[in-house]
């Protein structure tokens, strides 16, 4: 009898094992996917940095020819207008002015 009671305890201890190498398993399997997904997050937040900066590259673009559209109109002259610009702010206006605000 004791030696059917060992190989109980002995099976036992074997299942126990074996569900406990199982559950490690899917612990490694679910790092793993979790692991990706926070490259795949990583790399589209950089992305969508990216695409910010280039958007606010563009956005400052647009505001300077806006202004300097501005600037045209307020101030047609047979000289460039960007010297008319700089002379502006040489004499010490303000660029409120040379906007027409």
């Amino acid at each position: 009898m004791q030696s059917a009671s060992k190989l109980l305890d002995t099976g036992l201890n074997t299942v126990q094992s074996t569900l406990l190498l199982k559950k490690q398993v899917e612990v490694e399997k679910v790092q793993e996917d979790l692991d990706i997904k926070r490259r795949q997050f990583a790399e589209r937040m950089a992305a969508c940095k990216a695409k910010e900066e280039d958007l606010k590259k563009k956005q400052t673009q647009v505001r300077y020819w806006f202004g300097a559209q501005q600037i045209r109109t307020l101030y047609p002259t047979s000289e460039p207008w960007q010297d008319i610009y700089c002379k502006q702010f040489s004499t010490g206006l303000s660029n409120t002015s040379l906007l027409g605000y």
